[in-house]
């Protein structure tokens, strides 16, 4: 299991990104969404990140 990272890390790591960029008075980027480790096997990897992308709206 090296480099992956539990569930509940990356909801943390999603939280604090969505946090830091509306603090930040901006919209969240690509590269933003890069710092997130990709943990997803199952091809739902493009929906968590679209769904990160709505909660920072």
């Amino acid at each position: 299991m090296l480099g992956d990272v539990p569930l509940g890390l990356l909801d943390a790591q999603a939280f604090a990104l969505v946090r830091r960029v509306s603090a930040e008075g901006r919209e969240i980027t690509d590269a933003d969404l890069d710092t997130l480790r990709n943990i997803c096997r199952c091809g739902t990897y493009p929906r968590i990140r679209e769904a990160i992308r709505s909660a920072a709206l």
